[in-house]
């Protein structure tokens, strides 16, 4: 048979000449795009030597990723378009590169969704210095569950380019989804108040929180269902999350000094020199102390039987720790200071009152 009669021979609806024509331009395009694979690949390393950001890592493997089936398939898929093998056989090389097209673009966003998911978990870790696995263990979570709608959404886009009626099969599952969600409405409730404890992060491990008078403590673990609490007693709080999306929270990480105030009361036979030098011996004292402020001493008030003074000094620390050693050193220190000058107090009560601030002003 000649060259002729095969290029002008007919093959169903196709002549010998059209098949020829599609194997060369599917050779093409293959061709072609394994060249743009490769200068994208090769331009996109230049790029991410200069940069310390890691997206450009992800769009390398992700590059790296696409393999000869998709090309073949795209390839494929644009070549028969210049055949004609009827309506029927179009439809179903249609439905292929649909499938096809589709489990790629998924792998692809799951890829981006574990890129994010990791960059996030290592970012939690960078700040907080440790591996919060709690914290982990919910961003995975989201990261699984965004897979889920992801394989969802997929699997609706391929039916209904198979000509499937997605409306009523979406709305049966509507049906379904409501009757589930009102099954394990509690569940769905910890998850999303759990993932916005997460996202706005309110607290963290290790922070001192209050959620009441008496529910405060350092925090310990942070999991679906409970956030952990140990108090200054050493007992283990757990308090629901619920009740944290609900409740006023009290963070005393965010706290950059404390400010205290010790009264001093002293009886009305006092010789007045000793009231008079007071004030004098409390600014001595304030000198020899670090990370400690003297605001004022006063003396702002007579009673029945006593002068009062009152001082008010900050401790620049956010550890409540430290302020409180602080504090214990200034009263030992006035306590000796007033039995060397033999002084007798009418009574030296131990309240105190702290102010909390997050600037530079009071």
């Amino acid at each position: 048979m000649k060259i002729a009669e095969i290029l002008n021979y007919p093959i169903g609806n196709n002549f010998g000449q059209d098949y020829l024509l599609v194997f060369g331009l599917f050779l093409v395009l293959i061709l072609l795009f394994k060249i743009f694979q490769l200068i994208i690949l090769i331009w996109l390393k230049n790029q991410s030597r200069k940069t310390i950001s890691r997206s450009d890592d992800l769009a390398i493997s992700i590059i790296e990723k696409i393999h000869s089936p998709i090309y073949f398939a795209v390839a494929l898929y644009l070549s028969l378009r210049l055949l004609n093998f009827g309506a029927k056989i179009d439809n179903f090389i249609y439905e292929i590169f649909i499938l096809i097209i589709t489990f790629e673009v998924i792998v692809i966003l799951r890829k981006v969704i574990d890129f994010v998911i990791d960059n996030k978990i290592k970012m939690n870790k960078r700040i907080e210095g440790k591996a919060n696995k709690e914290r982990s263990s919910m961003l995975k979570l989201v990261g699984q569950i965004a897979k889920v709608f992801l394989w969802i959404t997929g699997i609706i886009f391929i039916l209904s380019n198979f000509g499937i009626n997605v409306r009523s099969l979406v709305a049966g599952l509507g049906v379904g989804g409501l009757i589930v969600a009102l099954a394990v409405k509690d569940i769905l409730g910890d998850l999303f108040v759990s993932f916005s404890i997460l996202i706005d992060k309110p607290f963290k491990v290790g922070d001192y929180i209050a959620v009441s008078k008496k529910e405060s403590g350092t925090v310990e673990r942070i999991n679906l269902r409970n956030t952990y609490l140990r108090n200054i007693q050493g007992q283990l709080l757990i308090v629901p999350n619920k009740k944290l999306a609900s409740a006023t929270i009290e963070n005393f990480r965010t706290i950059k000094r404390r400010q205290t105030t010790i009264n001093i009361n002293f009886p009305y036979k006092t010789a007045f020199a000793k009231i008079s030098e007071f004030p004098l011996w409390i600014k001595e004292i304030f000198k020899n102390e670090e990370d400690v402020e003297l605001v004022r001493i006063t003396f702002y008030e007579y009673r029945e039987t006593s002068m009062n003074f009152k001082i008010t000094f900050k401790v620049y620390s956010s550890e409540y720790d430290v302020f409180m050693k602080a504090k214990n050193k200034i009263n030992y220190a006035i306590l000796k200071k007033l039995k060397e000058e033999n002084i007798k107090l009418d009574y030296f009560p131990g309240r105190f009152i702290i102010n909390q601030y997050e600037d530079n002003s009071f």
